[in-house]
């Protein structure tokens, strides 16, 4: 067997088989590789039965001219292949992430998928003809399955559910320790969208601005345009200006939305942070071109150009001149690409989370394209957003291209670019997310393996000296009939709910506005309000006391601090343990959730820090959270396991643990009681969900002590006064923080983890 890599696209029906086989799927892209690798099983046994049956056939006629590939094929189908793929492009297997999976029902124009097979040919033919022959006849038998597999998967869904295509372009022989989900350097992702989302209310235009252009236009014909060459100041502005001038402030926009780099600030810990990072990958690239140049160099393998030796300088060469550079990298401006966090733009992500830390190297617009209805009776422009990035989270486009139009349809400042990016800004706003059905991959790069293989390992045309690989002309007309059918996919699914009578427009775009867009602009509205007066007060307040009480507008003076009878021993005994001097410091992990930052860190370099095994755990004292005394978090009760050390609490303040556990009883009779409680004094939590010990299971329990003003709970998105207001939620699926605050707050939080079922903290008390 050999390891190859197979270069294939699709089309997924987004309803899963009603009839027929059950095995069946074609809904996303894991389903679609196990049907491509069934394929290629069945070509192989297929193959195996014809060498045993061909054999005296084969050697006794005479010469035929596709004996030759015959042979070739059938002498090694002496071996059927494991059938698991490997790795593929958009696989998971790797981060086993949910928010690094691929998106569901959505397609890919090319996907690469690795696979232990027969080798077509033996390892010392040498014969061109023969060898091209081989793929292109062991492409169609593969196709010839797949088509079969997907006709008899559409046989068993609703006629009307659109999509079903596979279709497998090529297959190239790679090394051993090449992995298609984690090798790739960049991704590329379209959506496509027709023209409605850009005119009729809340637009400046209509259908006839744009039906009226004798050809369509370009973002990237804009690069060179000056304002003063789009639109006259003075004069009237026909048709085609005012759209010229509409997508050129789109452009701008969209640079809103990317990663760039900028002027390195040694004061920004992040950005140094950043660079750091950056400059380790860079060595590493370079430490593997000069290890690829002495193997290149040892074997004398060079490329000629004509009768000349074309030989690349050294990568040593280069490492030795940019050793001496850095040496003055002092005198000179360092620059550093700054990545974003796209927590706003993915359902379960934080801020803190690394895997919101992404870098978008660009989006723009790919093209224009006129789209017909299979009935004929809709004509449409239709347009294609790319982006090109690292790694995309789950819904990441959707929302990118959500918030985009929102912009751009003027239902809400553009400023929101900028506060759903701000990492420091401690609180969520969601962004709105576009159907899925508009989106697919393009294309995945694997530009670290290019060098090493010698050959392009992306469908593209390629300049380069590499002629290998999936860079040939048959190739690429194949990847761009197949786009061809994705996009009439697509477009069939913006078309099926017709048109709306009065305004002309289709009815998928109207509702997507209506029920999506408006409602979520109302309300992100209020939030980009409350992130400008947050952004105000922090560039006028002198210190954390300022722009809390900046924020909090309520004043301490006004509040009733009367104590309810029910929580006075509770109260009585935390504020004994915050006098005490014993409160116990806070985990590295559990403070990067919190707000309060004793050495202000950035996001990134905290999470490093909290990642390090020699990181120390906060004093409860040193937070500047509060107004003076012990902040931070702790639990008492139970921890699941038998190795698991029980908590501190349990032994330093057990008159604090039975009061506690008895106030759940008093408050919640009918509730199942909980093992373990978490209590938080003066601590503002970042946007989260809960983690850690046993990944609980039941149902948390919140309420709020002490004298304070704000810290109200939210939970997605939702404000919850909890001041003496006890309230259920599941703290393990839905994303909760705090608002800001004065005073001295403390919350407890009852709930039982996983492992801990059936124990009761009160009997422990």
């Amino acid at each position: 067997l050999e390891k190859v890599a197979i270069l294939y696209g699709y089309s997924p029906k987004p309803l899963p088989t009603t009839k027929g086989d059950e095995n069946f799927k074609l809904t996303d892209g894991e389903s679609v590789a196990q049907l491509v690798t069934k394929a290629v099983q069945e070509v192989e046994v297929d193959l195996q039965k014809m060498a045993k049956a061909s054999v005296l056939e084969h050697s006794s006629s005479s010469n035929h001219s596709s004996d030759g590939v015959f042979s070739l094929i059938l002498s090694q189908a002496k071996n059927l292949s494991s059938g698991i793929p490997i790795s593929r492009t958009h696989g998971n297997s790797t981060r086993s992430h949910e928010n690094a999976a691929q998106d569901e029902n959505t397609g890919a124009l090319s996907e690469v998928m690795c696979l232990k097979i027969s080798p077509m040919y033996p390892p010392g033919e040498k014969d061109e003809e023969k060898k091209k022959a081989a793929l292109e006849m062991w492409l169609n038998e593969v196709n010839i399955k797949i088509s079969a597999s997907v006709e008899k998967i559409n046989q068993g869904i609703d006629s009307n559910a659109i999509g079903g295509r596979i279709q497998v372009f090529g297959r190239l022989k790679v090394p051993k320790n090449f992995n298609a989900e984690t090798d790739t350097t960049n991704r590329k992702m379209s959506y496509l969208l027709p023209i409605d989302f850009f005119v009729g209310e809340h637009s400046c235009f209509t259908l006839d601005d744009f039906a009226n252009m004798k050809d369509l236009v370009c973002f990237d014909d804009l690069k060179g345009i000056a304002s003063h060459n789009v639109w006259k100041e003075n004069g009237e502005i026909n048709d085609r200006d005012k759209i010229v001038r509409f997508m050129f402030s789109l452009k701008k926009m969209m640079k809103k939305f990317i990663t760039l780099a900028q002027p390195l600030d040694q004061n920004d810990h992040s950005a140094v942070l950043e660079k750091k990072n950056n400059n380790a990958s860079r060595n590493l690239s370079r430490r593997i071109k000069d290890r690829n140049y002495r193997e290149e160099k040892e074997s004398h393998e060079f490329r000629r150009a004509g009768s000349e030796t074309v030989i690349k300088p050294s990568s040593v060469e280069q490492t030795t001149k940019s050793s001496s550079l850095e040496k003055n990298e002092n005198k000179k401006k360092q620059f550093v690409l700054r990545r974003k966090r796209y927590h706003n733009f993915t359902s379960n992500l934080m801020a803190h989370d690394f895997l919101a830390f992404r870098r978008l190297d660009r989006f723009h617009h790919k093209s224009m394209k006129k789209r017909i209805s299979k009935s004929g009776d809709i004509e449409r422009i239709f347009v294609e957003f790319g982006l090109s990035g690292d790694l995309f989270l789950q819904g990441q486009v959707q929302r990118i291209v959500g918030l985009f139009i929102a912009v751009s349809r003027k239902l809400i400042d553009e400023d929101i670019i900028d506060c759903v990016f701000d990492e420091e800004y401690a609180s969520l706003v969601p962004t709105p997310p576009m159907p899925h059905f508009g989106l697919f991959s393009t294309t995945a790069q694997y530009m670290r393996w290019e060098g090493r293989v010698k050959m392009v390992l992306s469908p593209r045309p390629t300049l380069t000296y590499y002629d290998e690989g999936w860079c040939k002309n048959e190739t690429l007309e194949s990847v761009a009939s197949f786009k061809n059918l994705i996009e009439e996919d697509i477009a069939a699914t913006w078309f099926f709910d017709g048109l709306e009578k009065s305004s002309g427009l289709l009815r998928s775009s109207i509702n997507w506005i209506e029920d999506v867009l408006i409602p979520w602009s109302e309300k992100a509205k209020a939030q980009l309000m409350d992130w400008r007066m947050w952004k105000a007060a922090k560039q006028t307040a002198k210190s954390s006391e300022m722009l809390i009480s900046s924020i909090v507008r309520t004043s301490l003076d006004q509040l009733d601090k009367s104590i309810p009878e029910l929580y006075a021993k509770t109260l009585h005994y935390l504020r004994e343990a915050d006098a005490s001097g014993l409160w116990p410091t806070t985990t590295p992990k559990r403070k990067l959730v919190m707000v309060s930052n004793d050495d202000n860190l950035c996001l990134s370099a905290a999470h490093m820090k909290a990642k390090s095994t020699l990181a120390k755990r906060h004093s409860a004292y040193s937070l500047s959270e509060g107004q003076g005394g012990a902040s931070g978090s702790f639990s008492i009760g139970a921890m699941p396991g038998e190795g698991c050390v029980q908590p501190k609490g349990n032994e330093l303040f057990p008159e604090l643990m039975k009061a506690a556990f008895l106030l759940e009883r008093a408050l919640f009779p009918d509730r199942e009681p909980s093992s373990t409680i978490a209590v938080n004094r003066n601590a503002q939590f970042r946007p989260h969900v809960d983690v850690g010990a046993g990944a609980g299971q039941s149902t948390s329990l919140i309420v709020g002590l002490g004298d304070y003003v704000g810290g109200e709970l939210m939970v997605e998105g939702e404000k919850v006064d909890i001041r003496y207001n006890p309230v259920e939620f599941n703290g393990w699926k839905q994303r909760h923080w705090t608002l800001p605050f004065n005073g001295e707050r403390f919350s407890l939080v009852w709930f039982t983890p996983k492992g801990c079922e059936g124990v009761k903290g009160i009997e422990l008390s």
